[in-house]
């Protein structure tokens, strides 16, 4: 039962009929169909009688004959969620993809410049190496300079040193 007052909106008093709104995730959405007032004081639709009987009347007891909307409705915005949730998923793989893509270029571009900065660093001497001195020490000959007595890299085994091996020598060795 709805009451009628006047000036009231969304009752239309001149048809008898009332507009049912549904509030569906925060939106209100004005139903298809609106449902029929049976009020004796509302003047028929056939009579169009004015509305002005009704002026003087307050809070009149209307009786509303609730129809409730099918579940179509629901139904749809169901199916758009899951269409919505399903292009966000979508997307989300397609930000981790390229997130991968960048970190792989990135690491890339790390190593090219790491080889740019040896690249710039002064030029190894290269020379022969003569014999082992020491577990950590080797003699060696470069051609135009004479012969130095170096240390081993960490990475470089004694074992892996033989005579006549052609060796770089760092500049800061």
């Amino acid at each position: 039962v709805a009451t009628q007052s006047s000036g009231s909106s969304g009752i239309n008093a001149e048809y008898g009929a009332l507009s049912v709104y549904s509030v569906f995730y925060g939106c209100v959405i004005a139903d298809m169909a609106t449902v029929a007032v049976a009020n004796p004081h509302v003047p028929d639709i056939r009579s169009r009688r004015s509305p002005s009987s009704n002026a003087g009347r307050e809070n009149v007891p209307m009786e509303v004959e609730e129809t409730r909307p099918k579940d179509g409705l629901r139904s749809y915005y169901v199916a758009k969620i899951e269409e919505l949730q399903s292009v966000v998923n979508e997307k989300s793989q397609d930000v981790r993809r390229l997130e991968a893509q960048r970190n792989e270029l990135n690491a890339k571009v790390r190593m090219l410049r790491e080889e740019l900065t040896l690249l710039q660093e002064q030029s190894s001497y290269v020379g022969e190496v003569i014999k082992p001195m020491d577990k950590k020490k080797v003699l060696v000959k470069v051609h135009p300079d004479g012969k130095f007595v170096v240390d081993l890299d960490k990475s470089i085994e004694m074992s892996q040193v033989t005579p006549n091996l052609r060796v770089a020598l760092r500049n800061d060795s």
